[in-house]
């Protein structure tokens, strides 16, 4: 297993939350081990399912390190997420926090970067990973991970007012899962951007 332990992904959207649970290996090379996709959920339902699907892995790092070692778990997602409104007094960061105060045999590793990076460079982090200009492939997916799997194929691009944005209109459960993935894939191995120009005719 990892020495990472596992790293969580987590787009906060309503309906579906959405996350997807990986281990990173030298390479560097992705593994995504598990997908998990909620209808009208809360955070906490969020954190129970992700505890609850975390026990095999749980299990193998603490037959190598020890039964009272916590398996760290890196957290990754949507800067927004950090933000507190008039209709709530904790962030859903705060939330996640609370919960896993409570399972010592956990070890919580907030990775949520302070501000989101640009779309496009999201997703080119996440394309040279899938697959680099050399023909290397870096990220496998478990075939159980099959909402993710129709995302990668089936997610578009379209022009909009600021430029090129992925169409998220045409199927309301498309982008989310991609989108998890992509936080995590943008802080542990991005692409930078550059000054883009969007030339019109």
């Amino acid at each position: 297993m990892s020495d990472q332990g596992l790293l969580w992904g987590i787009d906060f959207n309503v309906d579906p939350m959405a996350s997807v649970l990986c281990q990173s290996r030298p390479g560097p090379i992705l593994h995504v081990l598990d997908e998990i996709m909620l209808s009208i959920a809360t955070t906490e339902q969020m954190c129970a399912r992700v505890v609850e699907r975390a026990q095999p892995w749980l299990r193998l790092w603490q037959d190598a390190h020890g039964p009272n070692c916590p398996l760290p778990l890196r957290l990754y997602g949507d800067a927004a997420g950090n933000s507190r409104s008039t209709k709530a007094s904790k962030t859903d960061y705060d939330l996640i926090g609370e919960f896993f105060r409570s399972r010592p045999e956990f070890k919580l590793i907030n990775r949520v970067p302070r501000k989101n990076p640009e779309v496009k460079d999201r997703v080119n982090s996440v394309n040279a990973l899938l697959h680099d200009a050399s023909g290397r492939v870096r990220t496998f997916i478990d075939p159980r991970c099959k909402a993710l799997r129709r995302d990668l194929l089936e997610v578009t691009w379209k022009q909009g007012a600021s430029g090129f944005e992925l169409e998220k209109k045409k199927y309301r459960e498309l982008t989310h899962i991609s989108d998890a993935l992509g936080y995590l894939i943008w802080v542990e191995h991005p692409i930078n951007g550059f000054k883009r120009d969007i030339i019109k005719n």
